[in-house]
């Protein structure tokens, strides 16, 4: 009898061996998921965030920056010269654009080109 008591307990108990594999995965896809989820509230975050600064008027995307204490905001333009030299203009407004009763039309033209 005590043969049959040591064979018994040696052999593994196959629901027993699928529980703990069931477990396993479980875990694994917690992980998995958790970590896909941190990865898209990481980037919804930042894109948030990206667009905090932004304002859109009239077909031009203003940067409110800060200029000292005054609030000021900033439109980057870049053209090329006659010559081919790149010049980098930005144009700046002290109110918000959005508040601003100024209508926006025509183009902007630098002399010389």
């Amino acid at each position: 009898m005590k043969r049959r008591a040591r064979a018994k307990a040696k052999k593994p108990d196959d629901k027993s061996e699928e529980k703990k594999q069931f477990i396993e995965k479980r875990d694994l896809y917690m992980i998995v998921g958790a970590i896909v989820a941190l990865i898209v509230i990481f980037m919804v975050a930042s894109a948030i965030f990206k667009q905090i600064g932004k304002i859109e008027y009239g077909g031009l995307t203003f940067v409110k920056d800060k200029f000292g204490d005054i609030p000021i905001y900033r439109h980057g333009y870049h053209f090329t010269t006659a010559s081919g030299e790149i010049i980098n203009y930005n144009f700046y407004v002290r109110v918000n654009p959005k508040e601003n009763n100024v209508p926006v039309s025509g183009e902007i033209v630098f002399p010389g080109e």
